[in-house]
């Protein structure tokens, strides 16, 4: 049986997302919107990066945290569950 996938979205027009594993996905998903503040100032883009290692650990192996951090950041920017704010540096927040 063929592992389950997900298309990711790409919040700049023009691009497309990958296609990843469902269940590290949902995983990463997850963690990212518990780390993400639902008011400014938010969290700086290299502080997710971090407290991802933090949260998710050697439950992503293989694969890198920044990259699957990256990758899901965009697919929740483009489907409107994340935010940046307007402050230098890259601030994100939660949108609902």
């Amino acid at each position: 049986m063929a592992e389950a996938r997900v298309q990711l979205r790409n919040p700049v027009k023009g691009k497309t997302g990958p296609s990843v594993d469902r269940a590290k996905y949902e995983m990463v998903l997850k963690e990212i919107l518990a780390a993400l503040p639902k008011a400014p100032p938010g969290i700086t883009l290299e502080d997710l990066k971090r407290e991802m290692v933090k949260r998710v650990g050697k439950r992503l192996r293989p694969g890198s945290h920044d990259w699957w951090t990256m990758a899901a950041k965009l697919h929740l920017e483009a489907t409107g569950e994340i935010k940046r704010t307007a402050a230098a540096p890259q601030r994100l927040v939660r949108a609902r």
